[in-house]
């Protein structure tokens, strides 16, 4: 869930970085003709004749922009948003002249500028002074201004009274309802890195810079410091690293990535963490895995390798390039914005990105037996359409149960939860139970809990059978120890942690059912005894997610998250078992929610050939894309309506993800749709709390408290459901 604070400026106090969505990818410029006596900008942005004064006043900006005034207004409040949590892109080698070659990551990473308006002549008057996080590769200064909530307006009189309003003149952005001042020699002075020599990369139409700082002040200073009085907001904003791993002795890129939105006060162990690699306890346990390291003497090692005396090699920790600057590099070493941290195993000291002294690899020699699956945006989108249509109201496939669970999810996920048919659901239920003997496995029954749940009824009075039933305490009479199994429990668990519902009398707790998933952990990292697979160990971290802030449960979540994503196939699939050479479609689909809930850019899952994920699911899918029959005749997959649902399930995390800018739980259903008019529970059992909001304990005394939430859900039948986004513990 998007969660939107406010933070209020006032005088020149330090303000908070003003953390701003993606913007968007256009722009438009709305320039205004200048008066005969306004300067146009230039160097410094002054008319000649106001030279001298200018150059009189370059020498002493500090006194003029940072001494504390009495006077000085309080300033309006500015929208923040959530910070992002950490994510990664990867950027792929390639090869030159038979060479290989390893870009440099930070290019393709987002990140953070600063931004900051101060009116000069008006008791120092901060306008705006903020970091604007999560800037695009690409962006211009014109996309910062709007990000950070700016609207530009076509003449400068438009601007005054408004302080977040801006108009263009000659391309440099005017405040305030102010231009040029011919009696005092006041303008707005354009400045990039606190100078006005560097106008011309402040200007609207110039391409941002990585980690740069943009000021705009009125008055006549040519150049701008920040103090204490105007702290750099850059110091509190998040930003990205370059993370190499490069084996040159087997001439194997491991890793070449940026992590992005790291935090302040990170390091070097958090940025290889958010970058997917889990650290194990020795060297023996890095061996064939990827994605693991361990520590000696605080240095990271991987692939099994160490010091190596026939040769030399050896793992060189290297910062911005150079040995030289190893404990930069250190695994508790604090992270540099902007930095860039290679580890290089050989006898290289020194290390730039680009072409490199190794032949390149030559291709897998199993590669050529895989489709290219490239992910394609208009496809995924028909796909999705009309995937979303089966499991509707109406749709062939609208009775959902507790196989197809995951389409109720997914269309709550996507806003279509008042399409949902609770009647059919509750109808699927009560033909399971009649078909299969009630009482059915605890875990079957809350996938129907977490289906209705999405549909907006709430299960702790389920109309069924022409009585009311209490589905949330009936699954919790169906638990025991004896019985538990971890298919059980990953479906179980979210009905407390993302359902909502609080837990009634259960002969186990919620923790011991977090306890009981954490300990069925193979030491693979997977879970289940007889076959460990991605797809269960998917659904385990989300279960998981909403307790991550246990040490024990991050341990497991990160353990599994590195076993499941060396798992990928050159074709964007997941195996379901290690080892297996064709991916599985709903093993797939379940790692791709898993890992968005996780910060995980779905789109970044991108293999050497350019294979994605979404994009398998999209090149195995019937070429209406309406479901994978062809998929099913050719044993590809054992349930189409399943696959079709999972795979729903994983287009809406990819829409929730983008949307969201981040990490997007798409089991979270603490915000759902309230059901339609005649549907079950629109008479008083529609579960629509606000986040963070608890339903009535299970019991037969919660019935009355449930209404209560129910009438407020009556209340609020406009209501939708909305993206959701968990920060990282």
């Amino acid at each position: 869930m998007m969660v939107m604070a406010a933070a209020l400026c006032l005088g020149l106090a330090p303000v908070a970085p003003a953390s701003a969505a993606e913007p968007a990818a256009e722009k438009q410029t709305v320039t205004e003709e200048l008066g005969a006596n306004d300067p146009q900008p230039g160097k410094g942005e002054a008319s000649s004749q106001k030279e001298d004064a200018k150059n009189a006043s370059a020498k002493a900006p500090a006194a003029q922009l940072q001494a504390a005034s009495a006077a000085v207004d309080a300033q309006p409040m500015t929208q923040l948003r959530t910070k992002a949590a950490p994510s990664a892109v990867t950027v792929a080698p390639t090869v030159v002249d038979g060479k290989l070659s390893i870009p440099d990551p930070l290019p393709a990473a987002k990140f953070s500028v600063a931004l900051t308006v101060v009116d000069a002549t008006d008791g120092n008057k901060v306008v705006y002074n903020g970091a604007v996080e999560n800037m695009a590769p690409g962006s211009t200064v014109l996309d910062m201004l709007k990000a950070a909530g700016f609207t530009e307006v076509a003449d400068l009189a438009e601007t005054a009274g408004n302080d977040r309003a801006f108009c263009l003149t000659y391309d440099s952005p005017y405040f305030l309802g102010k231009g040029y001042d011919p009696a005092t020699g006041a303008f707005w002075t354009t400045m990039a890195d606190g100078s006005s020599d560097n106008y011309d990369d402040a200007m609207a139409s110039s391409p941002l810079k990585a980690g740069g700082s943009y000021q705009y002040v009125y008055g006549t200073a040519t150049s701008f410091a920040y103090s204490d009085a105007i702290p750099d907001p850059l110091a509190k904003a998040s930003f990205p690293a370059a993370l190499t791993v490069f084996d040159a002795v087997d001439g194997k890129v491991v890793y070449n990535g940026a992590v992005e939105n790291m935090a302040p006060g990170s390091t070097v162990l958090d940025m290889l963490k958010a970058a997917g690699f889990t650290e194990v306890a020795d060297l023996a346990e890095t061996a064939g895995n990827d994605r693991a390291f361990c520590l000696t003497y605080d240095s990271p090692y991987f692939l099994g390798k160490g010091y190596d005396p026939a040769t030399g090699a050896f793992w060189t920790t290297m910062a911005d390039g150079s040995s030289d600057n190893y404990d930069d590099a250190m695994a508790s070493s604090p992270l540099k914005a902007g930095g860039s941290y290679q580890y290089v195993y050989g006898t290289e000291t020194a290390f730039a990105y680009g072409v490199q002294g190794v032949a390149a690899p030559d291709p897998k020699p199993d590669d050529s037996a895989y489709a290219t699956c490239k992910y394609d945006a208009a496809k995924a989108a028909s796909l999705q359409q009309n995937l979303a249509a089966r499991f509707s109201r109406g749709g062939a496939e609208a009775a959902i149960d507790n196989t197809t669970a995951f389409a109720a999810i997914a269309l709550n996920d996507l806003g279509l939860g008042a399409s949902i048919d609770g009647s059919a659901i509750l109808a699927s239920l009560a033909d399971y139970e009649k078909a299969n003997g009630a009482p059915i496995r605890a875990g079957a029954l809350a996938k129907y809990i977490l289906a209705l749940t999405a549909a907006g009824v709430d299960c702790t009075r389920a109309p069924m059978g022409g009585a009311t039933h209490n589905l949330v305490a009936e699954m919790e009479a169906l638990i025991s120890e004896d019985a538990m199994s971890v298919y059980d429990a990953v479906m179980i668990l979210p009905v407390y942690g993302d359902a909502g519902y609080e837990q009634g009398s259960c002969a186990m707790s919620v923790q011991d059912l977090v306890d009981y998933l954490v300990a069925s952990q193979q030491d693979n990292g997977l879970f289940t005894v007889s076959s460990p697979d991605s797809q269960t160990a998917s659904q385990a971290i989300l279960a998981l997610i909403p307790y991550r802030s246990q040490p024990a449960v991050s341990k497991v979540i990160d353990k599994t998250v590195a076993t499941v994503r060396a798992m990928q196939l050159p074709d964007g699939s997941f195996a379901y078992n290690p080892g297996d050479t064709q991916g599985n479609l709903d093993a797939t689909a379940n790692v791709v929610v898993a890992l968005a809930a996780l910060g995980v850019d779905p789109l970044s899952l991108v293999t050497d050939n350019g294979s994605s994920p979404l994009g398998f699911a999209i090149a195995l899918a019937d070429d209406d894309l309406a479901g994978y029959a062809r998929a099913l005749d050719e044993d590809l997959i054992g349930n189409e309506t399943m696959a079709s649902a999972t795979v729903l399930l994983a287009l809406a995390a990819n829409q929730g993800y983008q949307k969201a800018g981040g990490a997007y739980d798409a089991y979270d259903l603490t915000a759902v749709t309230p059901p339609a008019q005649g549907e079950p529970g629109d008479e008083g059992a529609a579960k629509a709390p606000a986040a963070g909001t608890a339903l009535a304990p299970t019991g037969d005394d919660g019935l009355g408290a449930a209404g209560a939430v129910a009438a407020l859900a009556l209340g609020a039948a406009a209501c939708v459901a909305t993206a959701r986004r968990r920060e990282a513990a």
